[in-house]
């Protein structure tokens, strides 16, 4: 009973328990039948060790150097940067990192540095710019995280007024299209991010357009020396299998109840776990259906297609670590090369091609999803069509409804569903989407984790 219950397989629950236990803490950790570290673990396909699309390990100085984790608040855009330098050296100590090649854009057929993610500005041509916005007007870019004028403003307004509507349209637009299925008109600018698409300052993209971008440093990203990032989750689990203060039940749940102040959790092989502690990461779907709760999965949502293939290294003419494909001319938006992300040159490469499955349905009437996706990333890449058995494709699938699209009505309805929960889980600590929209990040769990950690000493 004194033990606390960690429910769920997410990187939250991971860190929870490695932090836990590596402080002499009794831990017993229900995985509901899942694997430990969800998406983060990645794909293991015949041998080979794959990301699940671009995942990079972010660093940043804390916002709020000395800030006590238990204060992470979950409804503030990017709390998780208060405690920025925590989760920088938390991961450095787990796994080693090295610094990532910098992505690029394929815009208007140049490949220029990416200024969607890593705000490299120094490829873009000039442009016109509309007057620029005072800093006090609350459209400015400078209030994207707290201003409420950002809690009902598309990012095509904000856009538009921040950046002018012919940057929008060239340099932004159609990568927002291509990973959203819809216009930026339809969705908040607050959560930008969840198209991967930035929200400059004006004052920034003029300056740019002047050959000026000593203002604005590169946002770097990194990974591990052997171009798998779930190689972090990988050292997590194994530390797991040598912490005795860990007990891992892998049975899947059939229940969990609270009453009287304690919680009683079954699975599915008649076993029994109670406790006065409770943290949760389960899935929104799968917490509602064990706690109550109406959690349907969020419409509306981006579906993305995902191809993974081996790529002979001496047949690509273009190779390449990331590349975000704005261009219109490819149903594909984005290519991850997790070799030469992580500067390796191994006879065959890691390859990630993430695509819109309506983009491919217009563009390539007639051709598989496979053939199609194929095709493209010998594009991408230089490969001669007369070698083909130089890209070798291992998955191809399609996960439906994976990214809930920012409206105002999706948001609310993602906050409405977080009371619920906490409502149905009083005294729990809630992690990921169970918290709200937007919280479900790596960098964000693993904060969440460490305050479970604090919480539940």
């Amino acid at each position: 009973m004194s033990s606390p219950l960690l429910i769920g397989s997410s990187f939250a629950m991971l860190a929870a328990a490695v932090e836990l236990a590596g402080n002499g803490q009794e831990v017993l950790m229900l995985t509901d039948g899942k694997p430990l570290g969800g998406h983060f673990a990645g794909l293991q396909i015949e041998g080979h060790d794959f990301d699940i699309g671009m995942v990079l390990l972010e660093e940043c100085p804390a916002t709020d150097p000395g800030a006590d984790l238990r204060s992470y608040d979950p409804a503030a855009r990017n709390n998780w940067t208060r405690f920025g330098d925590r989760a920088s050296d938390w991961i450095r100590d787990k796994v080693d990192l090295i610094r990532a090649k910098t992505p690029e854009c394929l815009v208007e057929g140049r490949r220029i540095p990416d200024y969607l993610i890593s705000n490299r500005l120094d490829g873009l041509n000039a442009c016109p710019f509309p007057p620029l916005l005072a800093k006090s007007d609350p459209r400015h870019a400078a209030h994207k995280y707290q201003h409420g004028a950002f809690d009902y403003l598309t990012y095509a307004e904000a856009a538009t007024r921040n950046h002018g509507d012919h940057w929008h349209q060239r340099f932004i637009e159609p990568f927002v299209r291509k990973v959203l299925g819809v216009p930026s008109t339809d969705f908040l600018a607050r959560f930008h991010r969840a198209a991967w698409v930035p929200l400059y300052y004006p004052e920034t993209l003029k300056a740019a357009s002047f050959g000026d971008h000593a203002g604005l440093p590169e946002y770097q990203f990194w990974t591990t020396p052997n171009g798998f990032v779930g190689q972090l989750v990988k050292n997590l689990r194994d530390a797991l299998t040598q912490m005795s203060k860990v007990t891992v039940i892998t049975q899947p749940l059939s229940s969990l109840s609270h009453q009287k102040g304690a919680w009683t959790c079954a699975t599915i092989d008649g076993e029994v776990y109670r406790s006065h502690r409770l943290a949760l990461g389960l899935p929104p779907e799968r917490a509602g259906a064990l706690l109550g709760v109406n959690a349907a999965t969020p419409m509306p949502a981006a579906s993305v297609t995902l191809l993974f293939a081996s790529v002979q290294e001496d047949f690509m003419s273009k190779p390449h670590g990331c590349t975000m494909i704005v261009d219109d001319a490819y149903a594909a938006y984005r290519l991850t090369d997790q070799d030469a992300l992580a500067g390796l040159s191994p006879r065959w490469h890691r390859i990630v091609l993430e695509a819109s499955p309506q983009g491919i349905a217009k563009l390539h009437p007639g051709k598989t999803i496979e053939t199609a996706l194929r095709d493209e990333l010998a594009n991408l890449l230089g490969v001669d069509p007369k070698n083909g058995p130089a890209i070798r494709v291992l998955r191809c699938f399609t996960a439906y409804n994976a990214l809930p699209i920012p409206t105002p009505e999706q948001v609310s309805n993602a906050n409405n569903t977080a009371a619920a929960f906490a409502q149905a889980a009083p005294g729990a600590v809630l992690t990921g989407s169970l918290l709200g929209y937007g919280v479900a990040s790596l960098n964000d769990q693993l904060i969440q984790g460490l305050k479970i950690s604090e919480e539940f000493k």
